[in-house]
């Protein structure tokens, strides 16, 4: 009996029921709201695959404002063998991920040697090289209308089962369902593994853990490659979603929102990174703020958490707990 109380006092301990809760509720969602919503969702847990990995970057010690870099890669490369080779979405979208997270591997040993504002404006250069070549590049890519038509996903087992997604969301929201709680769940059991507690220390003093004898770049590479291959997964998923792809989707403004969120939901756990999307994309869609106004919203709640909530509203339940005990 005892041993069963310790247990469940360390997976409260250690966050599990807010993430159970969240899972629980992603499962219902579909039965109980209307199709419309199920559109918000998909974008909602698209967006925390990539706030997570922008922050497992973050951690290492260097702060990307090109992660939407490698999202634009693998979408690109899921859209154009799909339908020009015409290979199957399922070996497409592992292909895109390979293929980003291998770009990554032969930058990140150029590029993770920089450090502090320079390595910023890199990554924001490589964003907008990538949707110049996109766009120079247009008997291949199509230039500045991008790729339309791009198939759907489709499950065929002979004789069982065959579904092919077309238009409809279910499916989809349930395939970046799996998508979410596989690239999370891995990079959450790698931060708290040893390789995240280095990658922690990198951000601490990268100097003083070259000194302990660590290859700093070997594990700045390692989560940069990481991270990269989940964008690209994304960027797969997304490209055979919408059916569509231009250059614009990938601009230095998809990268800064991943950000905002990010550091609006609190950069400093895996949880505020996935509460970031989820508050400010339903927020924003319930109270139908415009496109237009929304870079004013994000600039506004970005300068209340800086000022009022250093830690992201994740900290929020804490803070209250501390004033009612004052109280």
């Amino acid at each position: 009996m005892d041993l069963n109380i310790s247990c469940k006092e360390m997976w409260i301990k250690k966050g599990n029921i807010f993430y159970l809760t969240l899972l629980a509720l992603l499962i219902v969602i579909p039965w109980i709201l209307p199709e419309f919503w199920l559109s918000i969702f998909i974008s909602i847990m698209s967006m925390v695959v990539l706030t997570v990995g922008f922050r497992m970057i973050y951690i290492t010690g260097r702060l990307s404002l090109g992660h939407a870099f490698p999202v634009g890669i693998g979408a690109y490369t899921s859209a154009l063998i799909a339908t020009k080779i015409g290979i199957n979405f399922w070996i497409c979208i592992i292909i895109s991920g390979l293929m980003a997270g291998l770009i990554a591997l032969v930058l990140g040993y150029i590029i993770l040697r920089i450090g502090g504002i320079y390595f910023v404006v890199v990554t924001l250069a490589l964003s907008e090289i990538l949707i110049y070549l996109l766009i120079w590049a247009d008997p291949l890519t199509g230039g500045i209308t991008g790729i339309v038509n791009i198939p759907g996903p489709e499950i065929h087992l002979p004789g069982i089962l065959k579904i092919k997604f077309g238009y409809d969301l279910l499916p989809y929201y349930f395939l970046i369902f799996v998508i979410m709680l596989v690239s999370v769940g891995i990079m959450y059991r790698l931060e708290r593994s040893h390789i995240g507690r280095v990658l922690h220390a990198l951000r601490q003093n990268d100097l003083l853990a070259e000194h302990l004898g660590i290859d700093i770049t070997a594990y700045r590479v390692l989560a940069f490659v990481t991270s990269s291959f989940f964008a690209g997964i994304v960027g797969s998923f997304t490209a055979h979603y919408h059916h569509y792809l231009c250059p614009e989707d990938f601009s230095v403004m998809e990268s800064l929102f991943i950000q905002i969120y990010t550091f609006i939901g609190g950069i400093e756990s895996i949880a505020g990174a996935i509460v970031g999307p989820f508050v400010i994309i339903l927020g924003s869609e319930a109270l139908k703020v415009a496109k237009e106004a929304q870079p004013l919203l994000y600039g506004a709640l970005m300068l209340l958490v800086i000022l009022w909530l250093p830690g992201g509203l994740i900290t929020l339940p804490a803070l209250f707990k501390v004033k009612i005990r004052k109280r």
